[in-house]
């Protein structure tokens, strides 16, 4: 298992992992490529987070805000759609958190 970080300046730049994992001169991988690890991006498995927000039976906030704060996080672009991610080889991890 090999973990990478690569950033970006998102008004900048349109972000694309796979595209990032595969190139030759700037890639977060040269890193690993030094140790011999090479990476094939027509294989790789991403894996990533999903959270579900569900109304607490108690909270700080009022129920308007709670309700209004859940609409606006399920608006939001799913992690696969953001990075740009292969729909066939994504592994999402999700958990629920209550608010």
């Amino acid at each position: 298992m090999l973990r990478t970080l690569a950033r970006y300046a998102r008004h900048k730049h349109r972000l694309r992992a796979p595209r990032s994992l595969s190139l030759k001169d700037r890639s977060p991988l040269e890193g690993a490529r030094s140790y011999g690890l090479s990476i094939d991006v027509d294989t790789t498995t991403f894996f990533i987070r999903r959270e579900t927000l569900v109304p607490a039976r108690v909270s700080a906030m009022t129920k308007w805000r709670t309700k209004m704060f859940i609409k606006l996080y399920e608006s939001a672009l799913e992690a696969a759609q953001f990075y740009r991610l292969p729909p066939g080889r994504v592994v999402e991890l999700g958990s629920q958190t209550e608010i």
